[in-house]
């Protein structure tokens, strides 16, 4: 069982490497707000697509410069309320899409002491499976 399961997560490696052809996981529309003058943390977001036909779980993600990347989520709380929670992982069906957006599931960058335009950001996940995204940089507007 073990190796059934190690094949399993090198095949799954291989697929989720960035600029393979036949990706089993993709993200997209990746991009992180600029800090607020003086915060060395800011807040990313993307869309992760599950093109398989199995399920998958991120664990995390780290990025060269960033101290440290949390999941977390956003819910309405009592009174309307917005309260933030950690995320552990974050699991996909088969053939799922998951939004990290505004106002719900994203990633939160903590001691930020380089944020080059475009972020090279490392998406891990069970098994030890990788996937290498780039996040365009957007102004505190916008831009």
């Amino acid at each position: 069982m073990f190796f059934k399961r190690r094949v399993a997560a090198l095949v799954a490696s291989a697929g989720l490497l960035a600029g393979c052809a036949d990706q089993t996981v993709s993200a997209t529309q990746a991009w992180v707000r600029e800090p607020v003058p003086g915060s060395d943390k800011s807040v990313a977001y993307f869309t992760l697509h599950n093109h398989t036909d199995a399920a998958i779980t991120l664990m995390g993600a780290r990025a060269d410069g960033i101290r440290a990347i949390e999941m977390h989520t956003t819910k309405t709380g009592e009174g309307g309320v917005l309260r933030m929670r950690r995320l552990i992982s974050v699991s996909l069906k088969p053939n799922e899409t998951v939004k990290f957006a505004p106002r719900g599931k994203h990633l939160m960058l903590f001691g930020i002491e380089v944020l080059s335009d475009p972020l090279p950001v490392q998406l891990e996940f069970d098994g030890g499976a990788t996937l290498m995204v780039e996040f365009d940089v957007q102004g505190l507007l916008g831009d």
